[in-house]
C-alpha cells in the first residue's frame, strides 16, 4: 500500500510538473514572470501527537520525555513561476520545530528536537487575476517530500556530555491542499495569506506516533515580477 501511495504521488508531481512547463513553453519567446518570498506562521496539529512521558515497561530507568504541543511556529519560503495569468507553479520548502524530545536509556540521555519539514511542488489558480483589483484570491494543490527527523543536539550522562548530530528520520509522500489571498502592495510586492492541508502520515513511527498531519496559517511577503 505505501509503495503505491508513493508512486501515485511521484506521477502525479511529475505529471504537473510536465504539463505546466509545457504550457510555458507554448511561448518559448516570453520573458520569464516569477515570484519569490517568506512565509511565517503557525503549525496546527491534526494528527496524534506523542506522550509527555512512556516508559520502558521492562526497565523504569529507561523513559521518553516529549514536549510536543498541538501548535508551534511555521517558517517556508518559496518561489514561484507565472504559466498564464491566472496559473502558477510554486516550489516550497518549510520548517517546524515541534518540541524537545529526550530518550534516556542505558545510563545515557539523548536531548534534541522532532523537526519536520515539507517539501512541496504546488499549483495556484487565480480565478480574478484578469481584473486590477489588489485582492487576488487563490486555490491551489500538489504534492511532495514531508521529512521528519529527531534530532540530537548532545548525548549526557553523569560523567560527560558529547555533541551528536545522529536521530532517527521519517519520510511520506503525500499531497497538499492550499488557499488564500495576495494583496498588492505595489507592482512588484504583495501580502500573501496561504493555509495549507498536510495529510502527513509516515510509514513508521516517529517519537511514537506516525501521524503528523497540519494546517499551517501563514501572512508573508513577496517580491514578484510579472
Amino acid at each position: 500500500m505505501f509503495l503505491r501511495d508513493i508512486k501515485i504521488v511521484i506521477m502525479a508531481i511529475f505529471l504537473t510538473v510536465i504539463l505546466a512547463f509545457s504550457i510555458y513553453a507554448e511561448d518559448s519567446n516570453k520573458e520569464l514572470k516569477y515570484t519569490v518570498g517568506i512565509r511565517l506562521g503557525g503549525w496546527s496539529n491534526q494528527g496524534d501527537l506523542p506522550l509527555s512521558r512512556v516508559y520502558n515497561p521492562e526497565d523504569s530507568n529507561d523513559f521518553v520525555i516529549t514536549d510536543v504541543k498541538s501548535g508551534s511556529f511555521y517558517l517556508e519560503g518559496f518561489f514561484g513561476i507565472l504559466l498564464k495569468r491566472n496559473l502558477e507553479l510554486e516550489f516550497s520548502l518549510g520548517i517546524t520545530n515541534r518540541g524537545d524530545v529526550t530518550i534516556t536509556e542505558n545510563g545515557l540521555s539523548d536531548f534534541g528536537q522532532l523537526l519536520i519539514y515539507p517539501i512541496l511542488i504546488q499549483a495556484k489558480l487565480y480565478p480574478l487575476a484578469g481584473n486590477s483589483s489588489k485582492f487576488q484570491p487563490f486555490i491551489g494543490g500538489g504534492g511532495g517530500l514531508y521529512y521528519g527527523r529527531r534530532n540530537i543536539q548532545i548525548t549526557q550522562n553523569y560523567y560527560f556530555t558529547l555533541a551528536q548530530i545522529e536521530g532517527e528520520t521519517e519520510t511520506d509522500f503525500n499531497i497538499v491542499a492550499l488557499g488564500g489571498f495576495d494583496y498588492k502592495l505595489s507592482e512588484t510586492l504583495a501580502l500573501d495569506f496561504t493555509t495549507k492541508y498536510m495529510p502527513i502520515k509516515f510509514s513508521d513511527l516517529l517519537v511514537g506516533e506516525d501521524d503528523y498531519s497540519a494546517i499551517t496559517f501563514t501572512v508573508g511577503i513577496k517580491y514578484f515580477r510579472k
